[in-house]
């Protein structure tokens, strides 16, 4: 009886067989799986090289636009300057200057966190009357760059006088981290102003509205953060922006407010006067000697600061932030709303003018 069972258990031939071909079918079903998963995980690998050869293709093209770019600019400031140090139409101030007037000062700014860093430089810049603007303004190429006076009317809603802060291109060279429009009512009154932002060395741009009337509770008047300006901050925080009427004086702030992570973390500002002198309609390369040589080729001294400071911060272990692609940004800004800085915000984008510095 024993014996019966025991040989009962033993699989017969007829049982092997079907085990055999039970088997062969699973592994048949499996291998296209195994088949396709190689295959994908060979073409992800794949993928990932070649957009890690992009990127350095790229990043090296980047370097060397940079580069070309800076010595050609430096190139031409050098002559320029030497020009101008000869012209007699520097030492005596002669320009076409009517539609503008120049202030003088300091920007100035202040990171606390994640490591506390400051500077300032000094700053000439223009007020510009864009609906009288002096020859200079459209000769050089710069009104191309800016909204006509009407634009910006437009956008707010208003109809009265329209002025322009900038700094002026010098020999063929603009740098404008911000430019303001400042929109004012038929009674002359400020109502409402635009920040034009460009990020340097993108020029990627977003252009939008704010009410410039300080306010004393500043983070509860703030617009969402519009464009990845430096790569050594991330997307979160909120601006705000504010401004005084260019009168005898001039205050620009720009801040940083309520991250996340470091809350209000980064200030800078442009305070000036009016510079009074005979100079005052005079562009800093026709505005003097001395002018010359304090703030000649303002646009080029804008761009050092900006590359020097990145440097520095970077040296001082600050994380690196890769641009999130404009077209991020902006679905990021629209969805939080139209509305920023208790006035419609109405932000509008342009992307970088060409490879290799689109995002």
């Amino acid at each position: 009886m024993g014996v019966e069972a025991d040989v009962g258990l033993e699989p017969t031939g007829r049982t092997l067989e079907r085990r055999r071909r039970a088997s062969a079918r699973r592994a048949s079903a499996r291998a296209p799986r195994i088949a396709r998963e190689s295959y994908d995980s060979s073409h992800r690998g794949r993928g990932r090289r070649r957009d890690a050869r992009a990127m350095a293709l790229q990043v090296a093209a980047q370097v060397l636009d940079l580069l070309w770019r800076a010595l050609g600019a430096a190139a031409v400031a050098v002559c320029g300057v030497a020009l101008a140090a000869l012209s007699p139409m520097t030492w005596l101030g002669i320009d076409d200057g009517d539609g503008a007037r120049f202030y003088v000062g300091e920007v100035a700014h202040a990171r606390l966190k994640p490591v506390r860093r400051e500077f300032k430089y000094p700053l000439r810049c223009a007020v510009v009357d864009l609906d009288a603007p002096p020859r200079w303004f459209a000769a050089s190429g710069q009104a191309r760059d800016h909204l006509t006076a009407d634009e910006a009317r437009e956008r707010v809603g208003l109809t009265g006088a329209v002025e322009l802060l900038t700094s002026p291109k010098s020999f063929g060279y603009a740098q404008n981290p911000i430019s303001v429009y400042y929109c004012r009512d038929d009674a002359g009154e400020l109502r409402a102003a635009l920040a034009e932002v460009t990020n340097t060395p993108w020029n990627e741009r977003v252009v939008f509205a704010f009410d410039p009337t300080p306010v004393s509770n500043e983070n509860e008047a703030t617009v969402p953060k519009a464009l990845h300006v430096s790569p050594f901050m991330d997307m979160e925080g909120e601006w705000y922006v504010s401004s005084t009427a260019p009168g005898d004086d001039v205050t620009l702030r720009v801040n940083v407010l309520n991250h996340p992570r470091y809350g209000d973390y980064f200030y800078a500002s442009f305070k000036a006067k009016l510079d009074k002198g005979r100079y005052v309609r005079c562009r800093n390369e026709r505005a003097g000697l001395v002018n010359l040589l304090k703030h000649g080729c303002t646009p080029h001294r804008v761009a050092y600061w900006i590359y020097a400071q990145a440097v520095a911060i970077l040296l001082a272990g600050v994380s690196f932030y890769a641009p999130p692609g404009l077209s991020n940004v902006e679905t990021r800004v629209r969805a939080k709303g139209d509305r920023g800085g208790m006035c419609p915000m109405r932000p509008t984008f342009r992307g970088a003018p060409y490879w290799p510095w689109r995002t």
